[in-house]
């Protein structure tokens, strides 16, 4: 064990350091001595721009706080760089923030194959530098070490002397509280969050400032700081409870990207600019190639196919939930339990299409409304000139049909061989080649063509009839979820 005497004279090493752990301290001792070299005693992620030594002050154990930039320590030892240590002192290392924010899922295990691994009595196996890594990810964490200074800050703070914490948040690589040090800048404690990030609006922060009123309030002043002007960055001082918010600029994102495929004359992949459209895009792609159909095009975004599964995962939780509570009451069922199940597993994996309605001909045309501002991620698809109608749901045979001109719905439905006993005639709509819906009416004795004059690319749905399986009345908003993924694979397939 080690001795009490010793400790008690020695200094602390914490963080993203090669050997953590005590040192012993002699009178002089710098962190130079402790830390000389850049490259053998610190991690690969250690921050070099900004570490602190903690220092207890007086006997009651308060605390100070000594900032410190490790490179400069080490590039100038013997200089103000370089802190001279004293007995006890607590030297904190912290990573690079931009490493604090790295997708660690790499190293982390499907828990389905660590189960079988573990059914089979294997134990999972790293390589050396997988665990190197992974060890390397939890050191440093800098809210960790910095957590209970902050908390010491907090508890030794009284009305004479307020608490030695100021705060950040906004577009800086780490957010959070850090310890205010005696003459500490604005340039200070946007190095001590890591500095700023790519999308921070230079050009107008805010610093908050937090005062006590002669008659006890608190009063509030705020101050635009320009991030572009070093001088006054390090020259505006900092006071107890300043709180420093970096804005962001609006829908930043360098990265963002649309794919653009189909009967354009450049197809691929662009970098989005902020506010871009849809005629934007399809003009940078080079315009339409001859042979495209602009009234076909279809859009498909990521967080309209998340909609799209939420919306099915809810229904199935419902169906289960109706089905649960008919049994309780012993209603009887026309549908099996087993036909339920699968029906509702169905709606449960549903993955959703993602379609969103769009009109190019009108974008391109110089219509608003219509030209829709693009997303990362979205994907355009420009088809060929179609000549054929699909027809699916409750038909005796589904499928795709050359288009006649002249041909109306009860033409089509006899090319599929008719309705089956669960179709629901009354309920019949077109989806068109760009994924509006219209539905179709009938008289006594055929099907009507108000606004129903077929075109290239039409699909036609016959829907379940709701009143043929009357245990589950949402029935037809099954059949609408399953049928319109179906119709939109349909238009992508016929293309």
């Amino acid at each position: 064990r080690e001795n009490s005497s010793e400790l008690a004279s020695a200094v602390f090493l914490e963080g993203a350091v090669a050997r953590p752990g005590h040192y012993g301290w002699t009178e002089g001792l710098r962190v130079s001595d402790v830390l000389g070299d850049e490259t053998r005693d610190y991690l690969q992620v250690a921050d070099l721009n900004y570490a602190m030594v903690v220092r207890t002050v007086n006997r009651l154990r308060d605390i100070g706080v000594v900032p410190f930039k490790p490179i400069e320590a080490t590039l100038n030892p013997n200089t103000e760089a370089d802190p001279i240590l004293m007995p006890q002192d607590r030297i904190l290392i912290f990573r690079i923030p931009t490493l604090e924010l790295e997708d660690t899922s790499v190293y982390e295990t499907n828990v389905a194959d660590e189960q079988s691994l573990r059914d089979l009595g294997v134990a999972q196996l790293k390589t050396p530098e997988e665990q190197r890594r992974e060890e390397e990810l939890e050191v440093g964490d800098r809210a960790k070490l910095l957590e209970p200074v902050i908390a010491k800050l907090r508890a030794q703070a009284s009305p004479e002397s307020p608490a030695a914490v100021v705060s950040v948040s906004g577009a800086v690589r780490l957010a959070g509280e850090y310890p205010l040090v005696r003459g500490s800048s604005i340039d200070d404690l946007i190095a001590a969050a890591g500095g700023l990030r790519d999308e921070a609006f230079l050009d107008s922060a805010e610093l908050r400032r937090l005062r006590v009123a002669a008659d006890g309030t608190m009063a509030f002043a705020y101050e635009s700081i320009n991030l572009r002007a070093a001088d006054a960055l390090s020259s505006r001082k900092l006071s107890s409870r300043d709180h420093l918010t970096v804005r962001a600029i609006p829908d930043w994102n360098p990265s963002a990207i649309v794919t653009v495929s189909g009967e354009v004359r450049f197809p691929g992949q662009y970098r989005l600019e902020r506010g871009e459209r849809l005629a934007d895009v399809v003009r940078r792609a080079g315009g339409f190639s001859a042979n495209a159909f602009p009234e076909g095009a279809v859009l498909t975004r990521r967080s309209v196919a998340e909609n799209e599964r939420k919306r099915a995962q809810d229904l199935a939780s419902t169906i289960r939930q109706s089905v649960a509570a008919s049994l309780l009451t012993e209603e009887v069922q026309s549908i099996s339990l087993a036909e339920i199940s699968e029906l509702t597993k169905e709606l449960a994996t549903f993955e959703g299409q993602g379609r969103l309605l769009i009109d190019v001909p009108a974008a391109m045309g110089g219509n608003d409304l219509a030209n829709i501002r693009l997303l990362d991620g979205d994907k355009l698809e420009i088809p060929q000139n179609l000549s054929n109608v699909t027809v699916v749901g409750e038909v005796k045979r589904q499928g795709t049909h050359s288009f006649q001109a002249g041909y109306d719905i009860q033409d089509y439905l006899g090319l599929s061989a008719g309705l089956t006993a669960r179709a629901d005639a009354a309920g019949l709509y077109v989806v068109r080649a760009n994924g509006s819906v219209e539905i179709v009416e009938q008289s006594l004795l055929r099907f009507t063509k108000r606004n129903i004059d077929l075109r290239p690319g039409d699909t036609i749905v016959v829907p379940v009839n709701s009143r043929y399986k009357e245990s589950l009345v949402a029935w037809r908003e099954i059949t609408q979820i399953i049928y319109q993924g179906a119709v939109s694979i349909a238009a992508v397939v016929a293309l």
